[in-house]
């Protein structure tokens, strides 16, 4: 959707689709950080020339430092305790 078509959008409308998004946020966020705990499981960082997971998330898919920190351990998190699943 285009972000200026949503000054159109009557306020229920507006906060409907920002519930949606939201819950599509999490659910692409619990599918990052598996994918994040199973590339680490694997040490395909490694295998692609990256000395560590932070390097090869910061270089090769864009996340700023802080971001990759927080998805690397909300990723061992999980995989630590993996009934947090059902709260992301």
């Amino acid at each position: 959707m285009n972000p200026f078509n949503l000054r159109k959008l009557s306020n229920d409308d507006l906060v409907l689709q920002l519930r949606k998004l939201v819950s599509e946020e999490r659910k692409l966020l619990h599918l990052i950080l598996t994918h994040i705990c199973e590339v680490e499981r694997r040490q395909l960082h490694l295998k692609r020339a990256f000395s560590t997971l932070y390097d090869y998330l910061t270089r090769e898919f864009g996340y700023s430092g802080a971001a990759a920190m927080r998805r690397i351990e909300a990723a061992r998190l999980l995989r630590q305790v993996p009934e947090l699943s059902d709260q992301i």
